[in-house]
């Protein structure tokens, strides 16, 4: 026997519905004052009528045309497709059919989704844990098999509904957390090469949502290079090398040495026992070891990501050349620093402690005046609790604007929520699984998109 449908998914059935409707009679009324004078004017028995204010009423979803059944519920939240098969045989034969993926590819955008991540655990061998944004709660997915045969998998990238992991032997895996799809993706740097990777970026082509581009930036500060996966043959482009930005720069290319180069200030900093390193090498947590944010702008797209020494490097690939921002505070202070897309800008989440008060805040960098200005700061009475806790944070952003925040310390994590577009902090619930509490590091932000196929497919 198929259970009833929640009361959840019929109300938002139902108020789709009335907005449907609502555009239908529109339409009607047109013609009917067109033909006012041929028809008689006496008022006849709707069949039907739905008030908004009367969702609660009996309504005929079995007389539906196909078509728009699959239309309204595609629009309902993601998490409802995995409940279409608990309502009845129609609603499960759509939530498997084709047409049905082909009505979801036209909605232009979802709430986001994060894929969580914790250090220690190979991707999501014991169970992936995601964040639901639309619904403020977590969810747990399986994809347990396809990372079980990739050991050592940590995820390092994600773009539209799709994530991006490196395994073990630096090769990667790029897969769809919803349906399972998934492909194998070679590492195109040699392993006997000696030139480092700095950042890995994902981007995907909205025109056709199953494309997307794999990017790799190696190599060391002048000698920078990059290559872009093409996903249609699953083939990596030609190495093309990136040169220092003469304009943003005093100094070229020919002019800056490595001994200069290894000659920078040293960076100090407290590890998570709170013993003080000084070192020219910034710490990071192996979960963000090569992330980095890509974004468009008058069609140039421009990877940002933190380089060994603490600076931000944004990386051009129109005009195949790279620039270092300014550090925000003197690189002797103590801080914990990360790059985040928020709104498809790039902004700089900082944690820094002065005064016996720790603030979090968030910048943009100007290009035009190359100063830093200063966006929004988490409220004192959410961020004075970090003082003295040797905090790392870690972000994921949006192109919504919406900013997960992962806190974390030798005192456990904290995860915070922040809306770009109503200025609004909200501090999560811890994540619980199987009555035990879940702790991660870092986020990685996708789109729950049933309709993209992460696998190579053939012509």
């Amino acid at each position: 026997m198929m259970m009833a449908p929640s009361p959840e998914l019929l109300t938002s059935v139902r108020l789709l519905l009335l907005h449907l409707r609502h555009h239908q009679r529109q339409k009607r009324s047109i013609v009917q004052r067109r033909m006012s004078c041929w028809v008689d004017a006496a008022p006849r028995k709707r069949k039907l009528e739905l008030r908004d204010d009367d969702c609660g009423g009996a309504f005929p979803l079995d007389d539906l045309d196909q078509d728009i059944l699959e239309k309204v519920l595609s629009r309902l939240p993601a998490s409802s497709f995995f409940r279409l098969g608990s309502v009845c045989k129609r609603w499960k034969a759509v939530g498997e059919s084709a047409s049905f993926r082909m009505a979801c590819a036209e909605v232009q955008s979802r709430d986001p989704w994060y894929y969580m991540a914790r250090s220690g655990v190979g991707g999501g061998h014991d169970g992936a844990v995601m964040f639901d944004s639309s619904e403020m709660n977590w969810k747990s997915l399986n994809v347990a098999e396809i990372l079980r045969d990739r050991p050592g998998s940590v995820p390092v990238a994600s773009s539209g509904g799709l994530v991006c992991f490196r395994t073990g032997s630096g090769d990667f895996v790029v897969l769809n957390p919803i349906t399972g799809s998934f492909r194998d993706v070679q590492n195109p740097i040699p392993g006997d090469c000696c030139e480092p990777i700095q950042a890995i970026a994902m981007q995907s082509i909205r025109r056709k949502s199953n494309l997307f581009r794999l990017i790799l930036v190696f190599g060391e500060i002048p000698r920078l290079y990059f290559r872009v996966l093409d996903s249609k043959t699953n083939r990596w482009g030609t190495e093309i090398a990136l040169c220092r930005n003469p304009n943003n720069s005093p100094r070229n290319d020919a002019d800056v040495s490595d001994e200069e180069d290894d000659s920078e200030d040293p960076i100090y900093f407290l590890s998570k026992s709170g013993n003080e390193v000084v070192t020219n090498t910034l710490l990071r947590s192996p979960l963000k070891q090569f992330s980095s944010v890509l974004t468009s702008k008058n069609s140039h797209d421009t990877i940002h990501f933190l380089s060994p020494s603490g600076k931000i490097v944004a990386c051009n690939l129109m005009t195949r050349t790279f620039d270092e921002y300014p550090p925000l505070l003197p690189l002797c202070s103590e801080y914990s620093i990360d790059i985040v897309d928020c709104g498809g800008e790039p902004m700089v989440v900082l944690l820094s402690e002065f005064f016996e008060s720790a603030n979090l805040r968030m910048w943009k960098f100007n290009n035009t005046d190359r100063s830093w200005q200063h966006v929004t700061a988490m409220p004192p009475s959410m961020s004075h609790g970090l003082y003295g806790k040797r905090a790392d944070v870690n972000c994921s952003g949006s192109s919504n604007g919406t900013v997960l925040m992962c806190i974390s310390s030798s005192e456990g994590s904290r995860y915070v929520a922040y809306h770009h577009s109503r200025d609004e902090w909200t501090e999560l619930l811890q994540c619980h699984v199987d009555g035990e509490v879940r702790e991660f590091e870092t986020a990685f932000c996708f789109e729950p998109r049933i309709e993209i196929e992460a696998s190579l497919v053939r012509s």
